[in-house]
């Protein structure tokens, strides 16, 4: 049997209290999960180690998650992406529709139920366009649900 190996996650977000609950979610599901406090260091997390999936915040010192999307989303092998905020708007501004223009593939306000986070994050790596042995996800029964690959059939 193959090995099955665990989708590759990076969450960037300056709040340690939220960035350690997401990274605990992913975790609890089985991915590999890794994490940045800044769009700087997350973006060069990802260019010595890519990952499947990037959640991240907008509102962050040093650089914050529009010009994190753009930068990733400039590679030859993307991730998906997921911007999260709880900062409104301001000046007029929703920040994520801005991100959802500007190349992130899924918004999500804060608060937000890590349920939610996780159901989203399993829909974006499902759609993969890389083949199937490539997608860190596969089917585990006949009603249309799908596992991350390290979990075990219940």
């Amino acid at each position: 049997m193959t090995q099955l190996r665990a989708p590759k996650v990076i969450v960037i977000d300056d709040d340690p209290a939220v960035r350690n609950v997401i990274v605990a979610a992913f975790n609890r599901v089985g991915c590999e999960t890794r994490w940045a406090a800044d769009g700087r260091s997350g973006v060069k997390l990802f260019n010595a180690e890519p990952a499947h999936l990037v959640v991240t915040d907008i509102v962050m010192p040093n650089q914050e998650g529009i010009e994190t999307i753009i930068q990733l989303k400039r590679r030859e092998r993307p991730p998906r992406v997921i911007a999260i905020s709880g900062g409104g708007r301001r000046g007029g501004q929703d920040f994520l529709v801005w991100a959802s223009h500007l190349g992130a593939d899924a918004t999500l306000p804060k608060p937000f139920r890590t349920s939610a986070l996780i159901e989203v994050a399993r829909g974006l790596l499902e759609r993969r366009s890389t083949p199937a042995e490539d997608s860190p996800f596969q089917k585990e029964d006949g009603f249309g649900r799908h596992r991350f690959q390290s979990e075990r059939a219940a």
